[in-house]
């Protein structure tokens, strides 16, 4: 599965994620096991992240108002998937 860092800086086995918005292949109990983790890693699935509308011009000036707010979205979109990862879910949203 592909995910994608919404943080500023974080090493996943020998990659370092320096750059928001940077793809990692991850299996997905991998994933969940660090998404969920107290100090949890900062990743979005990258449908999840394609959602929100990232072009390259907003990863490229990431201090503009777009960025911002997107980035606002990511983190509240991070911490969703953390508390349903956290209660036994999995990685695609319930819908009823």
């Amino acid at each position: 599965m592909t995910f994608r860092f919404v943080g500023s800086e974080l090493q996943i086995g020998n990659v370092l994620l320096k750059t928001f918005g940077h793809p990692i292949d991850l299996d997905a109990e991998t994933a969940k096991e660090i998404i969920a983790h107290e100090h949890s890693a900062p990743l979005l699935p990258d449908a999840a992240f394609t959602e929100l509308g990232f072009t390259a011009e907003d990863l490229r000036w990431a201090n503009s108002e777009t960025f911002k707010a997107k980035r606002k979205q990511a983190w509240a979109a991070m911490d969703e998937l953390r508390a349903r990862l956290r209660s036994g879910g999995n990685f695609e949203k319930e819908t009823e």
